[in-house]
């Protein structure tokens, strides 16, 4: 079976980034575990709870990472290359008559995503493609107070 694969477009008309097409690839199997290891191993030095996390599962496990990066406990350093992963299986469609998409281009000077709105959409997105999840309902059973 071929890896998944989805196109998100986007939608905001305010957005620099409205109509721009990215198309996001799901890692290998391999790849995918080695990051969602090194993220939870992250997560653990960063002080979460993972017991009730991996009691709600991959998802809870997720949402895990996701608070803990909210909360501020973990050092930017040890995110970066967890999110430089995640954006090397984005692509920006760049002819939609042919199908062609490149790479992105992240050197700070020509930048295809201009909106951090755009790139924490498409983290979230790759989530859902890699999880096969919903980040709000993976939040909701971690802490169902809320």
């Amino acid at each position: 079976m071929a890896r998944k694969i989805k196109e998100v477009t986007v939608s905001d008309k305010g957005s620099r980034d409205f109509n721009k097409t990215f198309i996001i690839t799901e890692m290998p199997a391999a790849q995918g575990e080695d990051w969602a290891m090194r993220a939870l191993r992250l997560a653990q030095r960063s002080g979460a709870d993972i017991p009730g996390g991996v009691q709600a599962g991959m998802a809870g496990i997720a949402a895990i990472g996701i608070l803990t990066v909210l909360e501020g406990s973990t050092n930017i350093d040890e995110l970066r290359p967890l999110f430089s992963e995640m954006m090397a299986c984005v692509k920006i469609l760049t002819d939609k008559k042919t199908g062609h998409a490149r790479k992105l281009t992240e050197d700070g000077l020509n930048d295809d995503i201009e909106e951090i709105g755009t790139r924490i959409m498409l983290r979230k997105e790759w989530l859902n493609l890699h999880l096969d999840f919903s980040i709000a309902d993976a939040l909701s059973k971690l802490n169902p107070q809320t």
